[in-house]
Parts: structure tokens; C-alpha cells; sequence
């Protein structure tokens, strides 16, 4: 288990009810961390149960808030602030922190920006080694892990005199879970996108989950001063009056009503055409099979009926050997009229919609015999 380690905070810092406290995300769970320093380690949840463990190893029960590490560099032992209290969420880990006045300055003016906690072994004033402590927090601009950075200054705690309060109190609205969500659907990613696609989809943007938050929320209070007209004309859109909606509507339905009459209209003109030139018959099934061709794939079916070879030939009736078909019209040349009525039985037997694949299948089969 390594000594130390940085983790920057993924989530807003919230403020509670004392004007100088703050929660903050020091740490997640997760496998196959590896430190040049340390090598390959792992946070577990036991992890994080032995880290609020070791708060009672302290007086008060606190752990300090340094800056830069300085505590576990041997350095100054002055705090930015307190670890009062620190609790797991799913596999994140945050802290309760009393900020200083120095500690919230070094926040306020942006000089850190980062959480990254310190953890391993720690002696008591018994001589016990305790192998799994949380011996402190810091503030620090080289976190360990390479995570979008929280603009911290965002929280009223650290706002400057004249910030917009009304962004700082959306930005706090707003779970972890929430925030991720929110950059999702700015990057327009899927809507199960998971974590880990969001930090690389934000790294690849060159920006950070707080500066693309900020983006989010700019944009969402430009619009909150925009008239709808000019709201609808960024987006390329336009605003109409429910008059001006509904008459549209009406020749919407109008205009596609005239599109029915003409497709029906271009078909019964097609079919009668080839029925007067003896190019189907005059059965009512024949024409239903060939309208329900048409609102299939109206184009083809057009150049069918334009094609059909004439049922009526120069052989009377029952001449040259031909099958004679005793419900064959008067003058039919009835082996034409033998083969149109097979392939009526064919796409009828086989439900095949298309007449040109039944009379090929159908001349296919005589051919065989």
C-alpha cells in the first residue's frame, strides 16, 4: 500500500450550514492504479471503512488539510482546513472540511484546485502501528490521477464579491451523478454513456469538467435573457402563433390528401388503359392484386401494367393446340390467358406480392415439365 497518493475531486464542493465547511470527494475506488512510485495498487471499500477508522486515532477526531503535502514532507504543520468527517458513496470517498481563512484564500484565488489525500501507515503515542490510516488531506495543482479538475472558486464559500450567486447555487444543485449527466448530453454523447467514456470524451475536448459545467450554465442563463424569437433563431428554428401553426397544419392535411387523389387517380388511369387494351381482366381480384402492387412500389408497378403483353391474340379460341379454358373471354388467346391466371394462383399459394418473380417462377416450372 502506497504512502501517498493524489486524487483530484470529481464533484462540486457543497457548503453546509456553517459558512466555512465544505464537502469534497478525496478519492474513488478502483484496480490497476500504478505510482512510479509505488507501483500497482488498488482502493476498496475496506480501504475507505479503515481511512474513517483512523479518524479516532486524533483527539478530536480529525485528520489536517495541508498544502503541497507539506505534513508528510516534514515541512510546515500549519492546515488549510479539517477533515471532521469522511463517508463512502457508491465507490467515491468525501470529506467533511472546515476550511481555514488561509485555506480558503489559497482556494478563492485559484492557486490549488485539486484534493489528493495521504494514506498508509501511521503510530500511535502507544508505538502501535496502524498499517491503513488516512494521516491527511492537501491541496495540490499535481494530482496522481489524470481527472477533469473541479473549479472550486465556483462554490459561494470561495466566490468572489460580485459572482453570480444564482450559477454558484445551480452548480451546488447538482449531484456528481448529475454534473456527468449534464456534460453528457452538452457533448452529445449516449444516454448510457458511463463514466469513464464522459472523462475521455471531456480530455479529448482539451477542457475540464467544471470549464465545460461553466459552458453549460453560461449558455443556459444567455437564454433565460433571450426573447423566444431570438432563443428559436440561434437554434435556426422559428416561433409561430398557435393561428399560424394550425393553419399550416390544415394544408399539411390538405396537401397530402391531394397526393392521395393524384397516386390514386395516376393508377386508375394506368389500369384502365391496360384493361381497355385487353391487357388484364376485368375480375376484381385482378385489379386488387395489382392496386395493392402499386401502394407497395407504385413506380414498377406502372411500367408492369405498361408492358403486359395483350391477353386478346389472332388465334380464336382454343386454337393450336392450346389449353381451352371454358371461362376464357370470347376472342382471348387462352394460353396467354392460362398463364396470367397460373401466376395469379402462384403469388396467391406462395403470397408473393410481386408478378414478375411469380411469371418467372411460373415459366421456370413449364419449362421443367
Amino acid at each position: 500500500m502506497p504512502d501517498e497518493l493524489s486524487f483530484i475531486c470529481d464533484a462540486p464542493l457543497t457548503l453546509e450550514a456553517d459558512a466555512n465547511t465544505s464537502r469534497v470527494q478525496i478519492a474513488k475506488q478502483g484496480e490497476g492504479f500504478n505510482d512510479p512510485r509505488y507501483g500497482k495498487f488498488a482502493i476498496t471499500a475496506a480501504d475507505f471503512a479503515n481511512w474513517k477508522k483512523s479518524l479516532s486515532l486524533r483527539a478530536d477526531g480529525t485528520v489536517p488539510l495541508d498544502i503541497d503535502h507539506a505534513i508528510e514532507k516534514g515541512g510546515s504543520s500549519e492546515a488549510a482546513g479539517w477533515v471532521t468527517d469522511i463517508e463512502a458513496e457508491g465507490r467515491k470517498l468525501f470529506a467533511k472540511v472546515e476550511w481555514t481563512p488561509a485555506g480558503a484564500e489559497a482556494v478563492r484565488s485559484k492557486r490549488y484546485k485539486f484534493i489528493s489525500p495521504a494514506f498508509g501507515k501511521m503510530r500511535d503515542e502507544t508505538g502501535k502501528v496502524h498499517e491503513n490510516a488516512l494521516r491527511s488531506v492537501t491541496l495540490t495543482n499535481r494530482p496522481f490521477l489524470n481527472m477533469p479538475a473541479v473549479c472550486l472558486s465556483r462554490d459561494p464559500l470561495f466566490a468572489q464579491d460580485g459572482d453570480d450567486a444564482s450559477d454558484s447555487r445551480r452548480h451546488m444543485a447538482r449531484t456528481p451523478e448529475q454534473t456527468l449527466a449534464t456534460i453528457a448530453e452538452h457533448l452529445k454523447l449516449d444516454a448510457d454513456a458511463d463514466e469513464a467514456k464522459i472523462l475521455e470524451a471531456v480530455e479529448a475536448q482539451g477542457t475540464t469538467i467544471a470549464e465545460l459545467e461553466a459552458k453549460v450554465d453560461e449558455a443556459k442563463d444567455g437564454n433565460e435573457t433571450k426573447t423566444l424569437e431570438e432563443q428559436a433563431k440561434s437554434e435556426g428554428k422559428v416561433v409561430l402563433d398557435s393561428g399560424a401553426y394550425n393553419e399550416l397544419k390544415t394544408g399539411a392535411a390538405a396537401g397530402i390528401e391531394a397526393k392521395q387523389k393524384l397516386s390514386d387517380q395516376r393508377f386508375d388511369t394506368t389500369f384502365t388503359k391496360a384493361l381497355d387494351e385487353v391487357r388484364v381482366d376485368a375480375k376484381p381480384e385482378t385489379r386488387d392484386s395489382y392496386k395493392t402492387l402499386y401502394e407497395a412500389d407504385p413506380d414498377t408497378t406502372i411500367s408492369l401494367l405498361d408492358s403486359l403483353p395483350k391477353l386478346a391474340g389472332t388465334s380464336a379460341k382454343g386454337e393450336g393446340g392450346s389449353k381451352a379454358l371454358t371461362d376464357a373471354p370470347e376472342g382471348v388467346d387462352t394460353e396467354r390467358f392460362q398463364l396470367d391466371q397460373d401466376v395469379k394462383a402462384y403469388m396467391a399459394e406462395h403470397k408473393e406480392t410481386d408478378y414478375t418473380v411469380a411469371l418467372d417462377a411460373v415459366m421456370a416450372e413449364q419449362v421443367a415439365a
